[in-house]
């Protein structure tokens, strides 16, 4: 176990510090507007103040990528042409601060990172960018949507397309012609007079007629007073 820590090194702590390739999209989107404010092509550039190409923050930016393998440019006349192709740029500095390329820097600094690169599947946990027939796509929406389009190609499936009924529409009905006709006023005031006897009937119901049946019943209570017996089952009692 000693050896082996002694040549693979120690595994750091999670979130001790960020990775490589989380370093390079932060410095990335700091170096850009740097690039822009010394060559005034855009709106940044034009509405911050300008700088040169010996800028203490640009030269700074430009070492540590060159430290991760990514050649930049030093005079303002490299810089015009490196921004012309600066999304390829970003493609290639991204890759190369991603650790994913087998590197002697790789071998030197990160043994254990290179020993899994170099024993490992050939494979990728994420995608950054894709090359379409267009240029470069960095959006996961398109990428998403390249790689699926990608795959209904091999696997040979097309969308299922839209069911469309054969039947000829129904006939308008003629009684609905006016249906979306603007209301009259002799049609609004025959509304409001029958809500309104709705309304009153409601609050104020009229006396109905009520039906009752009387009988004359030979018992006069439930109970038996005093001295008295029923005759015989179900003779009332008396």
């Amino acid at each position: 176990m000693r050896a082996a820590s002694d040549v693979l090194g120690v595994a750091k702590a999670p979130g001790s510090s960020p990775s490589a390739k989380l370093q390079a999209h932060t410095k990335w989107a700091s170096f850009v507007p740097l690039v822009s404010r010394l060559l005034r092509y855009d709106l940044m550039g034009h509405f911050n103040d300008p700088i040169e190409a010996d800028h203490p923050d640009l030269l700074s930016l430009v070492g540590w990528f060159g430290r991760a393998g990514v050649d930049l440019p030093t005079t303002k006349p490299a810089w015009a042409t490196w921004w012309l192709h600066r999304d390829t740029h970003r493609t290639e500095a991204l890759l190369a601060c991603s650790e994913l390329t087998v590197t002697d820097t790789m071998a030197r600094e990160n043994p254990k990172q290179f020993y899994k690169l170099a024993t490992g599947p050939l494979m990728v946990s994420n995608m950054d960018s894709l090359r379409s027939a267009t240029g470069i796509e960095t959006d996961d929406a398109t990428i998403e949507k390249m790689c699926t389009d990608k795959l209904r190609s091999i696997g040979g499936t097309q969308p299922e397309p839209e069911c469309i009924s054969e039947d000829p529409p129904p006939a308008p009905n003629p009684a609905l012609g006016s249906i979306m006709d603007a209301i009259t006023l002799e049609e609004l005031t025959d509304m409001a007079l029958r809500r309104y006897d709705r309304t009153h009937a409601q609050a104020h119901p009229r006396p109905r007629r009520v039906t009752v049946s009387t009988c004359e019943c030979n018992h006069a209570s439930s109970r038996p007073g005093p001295g008295k017996r029923p005759t015989r089952l179900g003779q009332n009692w008396r």
